[in-house]
């Protein structure tokens, strides 16, 4: 049985994550016990927002200025919510694409219990270093692409994504990949920036687009996710925020 009462201690990588990645994919050990899928030579970042998120910089004005402002005008869904609306049970294994500084991953992890599984995934070494700091003994990190995941096909019970895909140079591309490595039946959350009206929706607009991100209209999302043969699809907007929530269809 999984204790999920103590940190993981640092540096190690849980013995059932590796098993879940492409037979293929070769898979080096950080010394801060993420999994790194990745070349050694730096990732190309397409716009400002990745380029900050891969520095090291990244990481510190994420949990300082950008998480408790968007919380404050935005009000983005926390682990709580998320893991409800992927009606996330005891022992389910759970994918955080876009996982930053692990926050969410682990209150997932929590949720899905001491059976349960949670794996969080970004493209930023100093991101992972941050979430291998709040890991939990049930939860994994990895380095890699969100374009083209490492995982074996249909080996988690969830997946979920949090502001991350607004930022990727092909955003359907990742859709397309989430649901390749989901279970029939399973159920997806993906939350995005939207382009809202009022005040607080132009500054998020026009701050997007300075950052190289996208701005996805309320029902886009859900748009994009109908043809990839999901169902029971369900959208929530405000004037900053796009949470939707689908389930995918059984074979």
């Amino acid at each position: 049985m999984i204790d999920n009462t103590r940190p993981a201690p640092p540096g190690t990588e849980p013995e059932w994550l590796r098993p879940l990645l492409k037979p293929d994919v070769p898979a080096r050990v950080s010394s801060a016990g993420y999994l790194d899928v990745l070349p050694d030579h730096d990732v190309a970042a397409p716009n400002r927002s990745q380029s900050l998120w891969l520095s090291g910089l990244g990481p510190r004005i994420y949990l300082s200025l950008v998480q408790p402002l968007v919380r404050l005008v935005g009000a983005p869904p926390g682990p709580g919510a998320l893991a409800s609306g992927l009606r996330l049970a005891p022992g389910a294994s759970v994918l955080d694409v876009g996982c930053g500084p692990g926050v969410i991953t682990a209150g997932l992890a929590e949720a899905a219990g001491r059976e349960g599984r949670a794996v969080g995934l970004d493209v930023s070494a100093p991101m992972l270093r941050q979430a291998a700091a709040v890991a939990r003994p049930n939860m994994g990190l990895v380095r890699g692409d969100a374009q083209d995941l490492p995982f074996r096909d249909a080996v988690f019970d969830a997946v979920c994504s949090t502001a991350m895909i607004m930022i990727l140079p092909d955003p359907s591309a990742a859709l397309t990949e989430m649901t390749r490595v989901l279970r029939p039946g399973g159920r997806i959350a993906i939350v995005v920036p939207c382009r809202g009206g009022g005040l607080v929706g132009t500054i998020g607009a026009y701050a997007g687009r300075f950052a190289g991100g996208r701005m996805f209209g309320p029902d886009e999302v859900a748009a994009l996710l109908e043809p990839l043969g999901f169902d029971l699809i369900r959208s929530h907007a405000n004037d900053m925020i796009s949470t939707t929530y689908a389930r995918k269809a059984d074979a």
